[in-house]
């Protein structure tokens, strides 16, 4: 017996969704590739973490291994550009979906 293929689609908090499959906040902290997330397929995409002023993040080694716990700590902090400098970004990037 074949099981039914079921659509990704689907509409949730009055937001209609391709497929559920998004990509987290923290990734693209500023924003740089807002515009390319759609083209590897996902569903949405968080930007940021954006804070009102631009910040450096947290000293240096952010992310380490901790090879005897077999874990790796992640203290990136919220280094990027600021709100504005995202907000101008988007908004000098944004284009129809029909043409991305």
């Amino acid at each position: 017996m074949q099981r039914p293929i079921l659509p990704l689609s689907q509409t949730l908090w009055g937001l209609s969704f391709q497929n559920p499959v998004g990509l987290a906040a923290g990734f693209d902290k500023d924003g740089r590739v807002a515009h390319l997330w759609q083209d590897f397929g996902f569903g949405f995409a968080e930007l940021g973490t954006v804070t009102l002023q631009a910040q450096p993040g947290n000293p240096r080694p952010r992310l380490f291994r901790l090879p005897q716990d077999l874990a790796a700590l992640n203290r990136m902090g919220f280094n990027n550009e600021g709100a504005a400098a995202m907000a101008a970004r988007l908004s000098a990037s944004a284009m129809p979906p029909s043409r991305r």
